[in-house]
């Protein structure tokens, strides 16, 4: 560790898998399960022990620091960093295959994201057009093919199908057009946050006690839900006392970094997208 001064000292490296798995292990005997959540399994991959540990919440970075204080059971504890010491205080880019970063704390001391070397253009590097043509599109065709067949069906259902059509269409020409925070973190403790406020019932819990973390073959159903969740929304905000557009475009921001967010857990989980966040130590001593 790199010495701050006579109380206060960082880490000049990330912690690896090796020493996080420590953490995981008594965790678990705990009934507590703080794995990434892309992983299909408790353990770190074979080879990757000195590797950084990557994909992890920031819940799970303020856990692990908890976790060394206990340990510790003395005069030190342990915390992530805060912005001013990661600036001052970098590592070094090229220990680390980019882009890499970790959990801090910003001015106001609320969870933050600090990048190593500079920040990218596209770090989860997801591909539209695979997510666009996937279940979004398919869903979309239902939607207008019941439309074009609206003279079998009652008119307000009929209304509801292409209100749903148009708002999904809507969205996807959204989130074509919008470079949609590619450079933020993961931060699936955010989402689920935001998920609860949209009131969206998410097909996972974010519940890690299950080896795989979540259910494979069905990990990003909840986009649909999202979507229909977004157009039954928009589609009660008659109300006169609601300014709709204000409504509409707030909505559809936090409707959107729950989408990317669950996409970008789908595109880890086989291997498409990269993980990046990582744990960066600060010890201090109590004063």
């Amino acid at each position: 560790m790199r010495r701050i001064d006579e109380n206060t000292y960082i880490d000049d490296t990330l912690v690896t898998c090796a020493e996080y798995q420590l953490f995981i292990d008594e965790m678990r005997e705990q009934g507590k399960y703080h794995q990434p959540d892309h992983w299909s399994s408790y353990q770190f991959p074979t080879g990757q022990a000195r590797e950084p540990i990557l994909g992890v919440r920031a819940s799970d970075a303020e856990e692990l620091c908890l976790w060394l204080t206990a340990r510790e059971g003395g005069e030190w504890h342990y915390r992530v960093s805060t912005f001013l010491e990661a600036t001052e205080y970098s590592i070094q880019s090229n220990l680390y295959k980019l882009p890499t970063g970790y959990w801090s704390r910003d001015a106001n001391n609320r969870p933050g994201f600090f990048w190593i070397g500079n920040v990218p253009i596209n770090a989860r590097k997801i591909d539209r057009d695979l997510v666009l043509t996937s279940e979004l599109d398919r869903e979309f065709d239902r939607a207008t093919q019941f439309t074009h067949d609206s003279d079998q069906h009652d008119s307000d259902e009929f209304a509801n199908q292409l209100h749903f059509a148009r708002d999904l269409d809507y969205v996807l020409e959204e989130f074509h057009a919008i470079e949609y925070a590619n450079n933020r973190a993961l931060d699936l403790d955010r989402t689920l946050a935001l998920s609860r406020d949209l009131s969206i019932e998410l097909s996972f819990s974010f519940g890690r006690e299950h080896p795989l973390g979540l259910d494979r073959d069905h990990a990003i159903t909840a986009d649909i839900a999202i979507i229909l969740h977004l157009a039954n929304r928009l589609g009660q905000d008659r109300n006169p006392a609601y300014d709709p557009n204000k409504v509409k475009e707030n909505f559809l921001d936090q409707a959107l970094e729950v989408f990317a967010d669950l996409i970008t857990l789908q595109e880890r989980i086989v291997g498409h997208s990269p993980a990046f966040e990582g744990i960066r130590l600060v010890k201090e001593r109590i004063r």
